[in-house]
């Protein structure tokens, strides 16, 4: 089968949705379908045969982002590949794009909802962005908008049931399927460390609201207690400001590490903490659960489908709650012991081999729909 995902957010950008489309590109190539990506260019970026890259510019308000200018070749790409379906990762130029090639060509579209947009465009408004008015106007705008772009696909994929009843909550009436974010790799034991880690992984931008947990460690902040924060992002300067004026001194940020990295910054954590309350799924909280780490969060849409109360995490009920449940977990070390064991039985439903079967007959089936 012949594929080809149109995405505005691709290599060499790193978040949830990259991800999920890498993961999910290898396993089907391995499987032996033929993916193609069109994607913004990013100098440096691999240009081969499956990859298209879409001429772009940056994007000032959020410099990780690339705007692509939309051309003719996308099309006459499309057309050359003869693709079996499209599939839209994101609503934007190049999604947009993509769903209109597919009505056009009267090739079956799948369109993914991978990102809580009313929350994010936020983050766009610049001076703007607290003003609850300017706020409830631009939110209600982008739902008017998400209602056209979904409801002109065939089929949806959503990654937690708390999105799609969102979606249907507001007027998506497609067929909507939860097809969770999945991941590679294999249940990992920790490695023997001193100390409690604590550990966030994740960009460091505003909407993941990275603030409130450095200063809900200030709390409980001694020797031995220490909290690392990973990757990097637009919010870093602000962020690096706070742990300075806190005087925080058991704070680390990694910035960008390479997997193997990343995976003994796991293997030696020992909580998870997110205070985000945007996530329509947050893979790195499975990524979490794959070393056997129980989450801390707040019980957000799609965070909630996947942290359990009591049994892989915590919920906190607010801002205070929040170092209040990491010390209960410090001091308790059954209680620890036990939501690691949740954890790792969690994981389980979300390795990639067991996912892409799913995708695979969800692609299937609209195929022989449409023949």
């Amino acid at each position: 089968m012949k594929i080809i995902y149109f995405t505005d957010t691709y290599k060499p950008q790193i978040n949830g949705v990259v991800r999920s489309i890498l993961d999910f590109e290898r396993e089907l190539r391995n499987r032996g379908h033929e993916v193609y990506i069109f994607f913004p260019y990013s100098s440096g970026i691999k240009k081969d045969k499956y990859h298209v890259p879409v001429p772009s510019f940056k994007f000032p308000p959020y410099p990780e982002f690339r705007a692509p200018l939309i051309t003719f070749r996308l099309l006459k790409k499309t057309i050359k590949i003869k693709p079996d379906i499209i599939h839209v990762q994101t609503p934007a130029s190049i999604g947009y794009a993509g769903l209109l090639i597919a009505k056009l060509l009267k090739i079956p579209v799948i369109a993914h909802y991978h990102t809580l947009i009313p929350e994010y465009f936020s983050y766009f408004l610049g001076p703007f962005e607290k003003n609850k008015t300017v706020k409830k106007i631009s939110s209600s705008i982008i739902w008017k908008y998400t209602k056209y772009f979904y409801n002109k696909a065939d089929l949806i994929l959503v990654p937690t049931n708390s999105i799609k009843n969102l979606l249907k909550k507001n007027s998506i009436k497609k067929q909507i399927f939860v097809l969770p974010n999945a991941i590679s790799g294999k249940k990992m034991k920790k490695i023997k460390h001193k100390g409690i880690n604590i550990l966030h992984v994740g960009r460091l931008c505003k909407e993941k609201s990275i603030d409130i947990i450095l200063r809900e460690f200030k709390k409980i902040e001694k020797p031995g207690i220490n909290l690392i924060i990973t990757s990097d992002g637009p919010d870093r300067e602000r962020l690096e400001k706070i742990v300075k004026d806190l005087k925080l001194k058991n704070v680390k940020f990694t910035g960008f590490v390479s997997e193997k990295e990343l995976e003994r910054i796991y293997r030696t954590s020992d909580i998870f903490v997110s205070a985000s309350k945007t996530e329509t799924f947050a893979i790195v909280l499975i990524e979490a659960f794959r070393f056997g780490i129980p989450a801390i969060v707040f019980p957000a849409l799609g965070i909630k489908d996947v942290v359990i109360d009591g049994y892989n995490g915590l919920y906190v009920k607010n801002k205070n709650d929040l170092s209040k449940k990491i010390k209960l977990l410090i001091s308790n070390k059954n209680l620890l012991n036990r939501l690691s064991n949740g954890a790792y039985k969690s994981v389980e439903n979300y390795f990639i081999e067991k996912v892409t079967n799913n995708l695979e007959n969800i692609y299937f089936e609209i195929y022989k729909k449409h023949l």
